[in-house]
């Protein structure tokens, strides 16, 4: 598995909900971000942690404001059972290996 394809696949799942209510738009300008924060191929190695967590926190906000309060947090849990589901599956000792061998600098 490549290094980061478990990563892509799980931050294309949390913009995914965002993407299909096409909230993009308001969570940039609430967040004073560039038009291109939804963009990345590579999330992973492109997008920073400010901005994923700056890009949830306004999710939260607009998802806060209207009918759908508890979205938000039936999505962070779809997220979270994600992410378990990964670190249960025969896949995650590769994953933690490739880490296990970068260099830091």
């Amino acid at each position: 598995m490549k290094r980061n394809d478990f990563m892509n696949q799980w931050l294309k799942l949390a913009f995914k909900l965002i993407k299909n209510k096409g909230l993009e738009s308001s969570i940039r300008q609430n967040g004073h971000m560039s038009t291109h924060v939804f963009s990345h191929r590579d999330p992973a190695s492109d997008l920073s942690l400010g901005h994923f967590i700056r890009i949830m926190i306004n999710f939260a906000i607009l998802c806060y404001h209207t009918d759908k309060r508890d979205e938000f947090m039936d999505y962070w849990i779809s997220l979270g059972c994600e992410i378990r589901d990964f670190a249960e599956s025969e896949d995650v000792e590769d994953f933690n290996r490739q880490f296990a061998t970068v260099t830091k600098p």
